[in-house]
């Protein structure tokens, strides 16, 4: 086997150090005209500066608690969160003490170069694991006590992903004659502790034979049993987990918090209740927005501006009041595309071949130009660039009560585009099981929110403008 968990997070914390401190010697080296700097006070202290840093903001941050089920988009999340926390704290440390002496287009060099490679190390380090654990090295070999439904659901997943690093060696049960499923049961549960026995017995002989891990599949409701496993399991030396039922939540991403010492199952989590990815997320709206109102809209604007008081008679925009979070109505912008224009009581969807379209509208409909003014309402903080389309307050009112969970789509500020958007499900929906299906990935959206999603679904949606989208009329 490959080292275990103490030894990869070493080497985490090892080779960030290093990259951190050839990133600054490489930046030094490349502003200074001479090598002999690197012998001064000053780069010496700007070096420790940045070593005691990052120590002091991966513990804070818990970069180095590594799991063994994890997506490669977290990883970066997290180096992005501490790399972030680590340039805030400078850039503190530069406005109210005037040190380190840092120029500001070195420091943003210095923070984005390490970002990028500090990443690249993580990546690296995960592909590897994963390959490593997918041809036999670096696993754990577990037993599953409890030949259920939630014990044999566990075992299938396991085994399907190799790259886990888990290595079922049975499942036990004191009721195998309950048993439903087509799985050989290894023996009930006083044979599995014989068998963990016989196998930890002689650690140094025994070698890749050791069980590391027991997964307790019993119902909640056998308490002293799972007690007295626990017990076991710890006299041996063997991590002991529990597998809770949560079939009837089998959709949900469940997460549990501890108040105090109350466990409480929160069954829908929400990433952007977090405080630092509220953050995170309207300061790029602001810089997004900003960009696109600075340097598309500003000529962009009184071109269309033109092209439809030119199509038709009536104004250049069009407003609604519209649906956004925790449900409160906003007044939402886009350029004006129809001859006709309804109220919020007698909202219609447009439909494809609409003859209140006009012609120049036609064309931004399916450009999705006319829903550039919309960035002043991400400017506003009305909506955001990414997240659930805002629907009309008549459409809300008539899919709410009969579509499921339609109404958790307004935990997040809506978005100009959106995960359902480059899913397909854009423009009319014509019936409900396609309103169903937009809802679906909306609430997927808020429940898997990151800013990588975010930028994946920016770019998806360019390149659905220039090639075109069905439902764009």
């Amino acid at each position: 086997m490959l080292p275990q968990t103490k030894y990869t997070r070493s080497l985490h914390m090892a080779g960030d150090l290093v990259l951190l401190n050839l990133v600054l010697v490489g930046v030094h080296l490349f502003t200074n005209s001479t090598a002999l700097n690197l012998f001064g006070r000053s780069f010496f202290l700007e070096m420790l500066l940045f070593n005691s840093l990052w120590i002091i903001v991966s513990l804070v941050m818990k970069v180095y608690r590594l799991y063994r089920v994890i997506r490669i988009e977290r990883i970066v999340i997290n180096v992005f969160r501490s790399v972030s926390l680590m340039f805030f704290v400078v850039c503190s440390m530069m406005v109210l003490f005037n040190w380190p002496e840092i120029g500001r287009y070195k420091l943003l060099a210095i923070f984005g170069i390490i970002l990028l490679l500090i990443a690249g190390w993580r990546i690296f380090i995960y592909k590897f694991l994963t390959h490593s654990r997918k041809i036999g090295l670096n696993f754990k070999n577990v037993v599953i006590i409890g030949a259920g439904p939630v014990g044999n659901n566990l075992r299938r997943e396991l085994e399907a992903h190799p790259e886990y690093g888990y290595k079922v060696l049975g499942i036990f049960d004191d009721n195998p004659e309950k048993w439903k499923f087509n799985v050989t049961i290894a023996g009930s549960v006083e044979e599995a502790k014989q068998f963990i026995m016989e196998r930890n017995d002689k650690p140094e002989e025994n070698g890749n034979r050791k069980v590391h891990e027991i997964f307790c599949a019993l119902p909640l409701m056998t308490t002293d049993k799972i007690k007295d496993l626990r017990q076991f399991a710890e006299k041996q030396m063997v991590r002991f987990k529990i597998v809770p039922d949560f079939r009837g939540f089998m959709e949900r991403n469940v997460k549990i918090d501890f108040y105090g010492f109350t466990p409480v199952m929160i069954l829908r989590p929400e990433p952007l209740g977090n405080t630092f990815n509220t953050v995170i997320k309207r300061a790029f709206d602001i810089a997004f927005s900003l960009m696109v109102i600075i340097f598309v809209l500003s000529w962009l604007l009184p071109i269309l501006a033109i092209g439809i008081l030119l199509s038709s008679k009536g104004p250049v925009f069009y407003r609604q009041n519209r649906s956004g979070k925790e449900n409160k109505v906003f007044r939402i912008w886009k350029f004006r595309t129809m001859t006709v224009t309804h109220s919020d009581e007698e909202f219609k969807q447009v439909q494809k071949n609409d003859a209140n379209v006009t012609s120049i509208g036609r064309f931004m409909r399916k450009t999705n130009l006319d829903e550039l003014p919309q960035f002043f309402n991400v400017l506003w903080g009305d909506m955001s660039v990414v997240g659930p389309r805002p629907h009309p307050l008549k459409l809300n009112d008539d899919y709410k009560n009969i579509t499921r969970d339609y109404m958790i789509r307004h935990y997040a500020k809506p978005g100009i585009t959106g995960y359902a958007q480059i899913k397909g499900y854009r423009g009319e929906t014509r019936d409900k099981e396609s309103m169903f299906n937009r809802v679906k990935y909306d609430v997927w959206y808020i429940e898997n929110w990151s800013f990588l999603l975010d930028i994946r679904i920016i770019f998806r949606t360019i390149i659905a403008t220039f090639k075109g989208q069905e439902g764009a009329y």
